[in-house]
C-alpha cells in the first residue's frame, strides 16, 4: 500500500549508485541535508566547483534533473541520507 513505511537503507546498496565514489556519496548526503553548494564545500574541504560536479554525476546516476528531485526520490525510496 502506499501509505507503508518503507524500509530505510543506506545509499551504497542502491545499484544506481554503485558507480559512484565515497566522495560523491558524500556530497550527496550533504545537499539532502539542504546544505548550499559553498557548505558543502567547505565542509568536505573541497571546491564549490567540485561539489557541483559530484551533484551532477549524482543527479545522473539516480535519473534526476535537480537536488530537490534527488532528495525526494531518496524519501519515497528510503534511502538513509542522514
Amino acid at each position: 500500500p502506499p501509505d507503508a513505511p518503507v524500509a530505510t537503507r543506506e545509499p551504497e546498496s542502491d545499484p544506481r549508485l554503485a558507480g559512484l565514489t565515497p566522495r560523491q556519496i558524500d556530497v550527496y548526503r550533504a545537499a539532502a541535508r539542504g546544505l548550499p553548494n559553498k557548505l558543502i564545500a567547505r565542509e568536505l574541504g573541497i571546491a564549490p566547483s567540485t561539489v557541483k560536479s559530484h551533484l551532477s554525476a549524482v543527479f545522473s546516476a539516480l535519473g534526476v534533473a535537480n537536488r530537490t528531485e534527488a532528495a525526494y526520490q531518496a524519501s519515497r525510496e528510503g534511502l538513509r541520507l542522514f
